[in-house]
């Protein structure tokens, strides 16, 4: 009997440990990550209904998670970064503060250039972006996008939304830009690896 209850209490002592080293306070991820293909049309010589720029995490429909979007400039949903196209047909990317000097322009958002294939980004930097700086993209270079205060986030502890964004083509003819864009959709977490991430 005493052997038992040795056993027991041993067991129990292993588990509060165990139970120690886990932090009841730390934010746990809820959603998986994922991976969109969009256009979006370039901001110049284009019509300006025609979406020219991405907000990286938006509800649209019944899943409470985020998902990347195409918007235009101008209209009522908000945006992080918007495109062009410059005279070598290269995609050109704007934080939302060099396209827009309202309020709602002031909202921080990030560009740092990857020098990793868009596949072997699995995680985004907590730091390094370019906050007032456009960034020229030709196919196949990659883009992180930190956005701060994302409009997603609005009812979350943690405000910011990374993202990662390679461009696969880009059509001079119709002004269009193509890209996929990998989205961690917990707000405050980097990480790009399949699953819901851990940190």
């Amino acid at each position: 009997m005493t052997s038992r209850l040795l056993t027991l209490g041993t067991a129990l002592l292993a588990a509060a440990a165990v139970g120690a080293c886990t932090d009841p306070t730390r934010l746990r991820a809820r959603y998986d990550t994922l991976q969109d293909t969009l256009v979006a049309f370039a901001m110049t010589r284009t019509a300006a209904a025609y979406p020219s720029a991405l907000l990286t995490a938006a509800q649209q429909d019944a899943d409470p998670s985020g998902e990347p979007v195409v918007v235009r400039i101008g209209g009522a949903i908000p945006f992080d970064v918007a495109f062009d196209i410059d005279t070598t047909d290269n995609a050109v990317i704007y934080p939302l503060r060099l396209v827009l000097s309202d309020f709602g322009g002031q909202r921080r958002v990030g560009l740092q250039r990857a020098d990793t294939p868009f596949d072997a980004v699995l995680r985004a930097p907590g730091s390094g972006y370019f906050y007032d700086s456009a960034m020229v993209a030709r196919p196949g270079e990659v883009v992180l996008i930190e956005a701060q205060q994302a409009p997603y986030c609005a009812q979350d502890v943690l405000r910011t939304i990374y993202a990662k964004l390679v461009v696969d083509s880009v059509n001079s003819a119709a002004r269009t830009v193509h890209f996929r864009v990998g989205l961690d959709p917990n707000c405050g977490f980097r990480s790009f690896a399949p699953g819901i991430p851990n940190d």
